[in-house]
């Protein structure tokens, strides 16, 4: 079995309650980016969904680091 590792990094981690994740990769790039002091570094982006159908809930993570 091959497992690959995933890179102790930062993350930056949005949570959307109603797993409207395109509306959320927007605003992580036109809102929070702008003004939090990240800035985003190489590594593995991950989009997590969590639920039941019907009741899903989402987060992207993302790696950064301060700018």
């Amino acid at each position: 079995m091959i497992f690959n590792a995933v890179p102790a990094l930062t993350w930056a981690i949005f949570p959307e309650p109603q797993c409207d994740l395109q509306k959320l990769w927007e605003r992580v790039y036109t809102e929070w980016f702008p003004t939090s002091g990240y800035e985003q570094v190489e590594g593995p982006q991950f989009e997590m969904y969590y639920g039941m159908p019907g009741h899903t809930q989402g987060e992207i993570w993302i790696p950064v680091k301060k700018k």
